[in-house]
């Protein structure tokens, strides 16, 4: 495993302006990522910032649970490293993981999933 860890911080416009003055005091860049979300969570990624524009963006159609969730309208801030900041509640800690299902479903079990009512009104 890469050791792969990043922590997340949903906020509102509020929240992230007093946390944008806290870190600009720290000397920490806030870099944007106004296209593609998915990129403030790549490794090489120190911290960024992403604004609710970017999920109408390139990946429109990976990121279309944004705006029917209950983060729609907030600004994701994804670190390298925990920050220390008042406000946006409880962290998000993402890592890797080693896990591996006990088995994958069966093509039958696919099809079976797929054709039932619980599905199709979720799909």
């Amino acid at each position: 495993m890469s050791g792969y860890q990043k922590f997340c911080y949903w906020l509102n416009g509020k929240e992230l302006e007093e946390i944008r003055g806290t870190l600009e005091e720290a000397g920490i860049p806030l870099v944007q990522e106004i296209r593609i979300p998915c990129r403030v969570l790549r490794i090489s990624s120190e911290i960024g910032l992403t604004p609710p524009s970017a999920w109408e963006g390139f990946c429109k159609r990976r990121t279309s649970w944004y705006e029917f969730s209950e983060k729609a309208g907030k600004f994701l801030i994804v670190s390298k490293r925990p920050l220390d900041i008042p406000g946006p509640g409880d962290k998000i800690l993402m890592i890797e993981s080693n896990f591996r299902p006990d088995h994958f479903p069966s093509l039958g079990e696919i099809e079976e999933l797929s054709k039932s009512a619980f599905f199709q009104e979720r799909k």
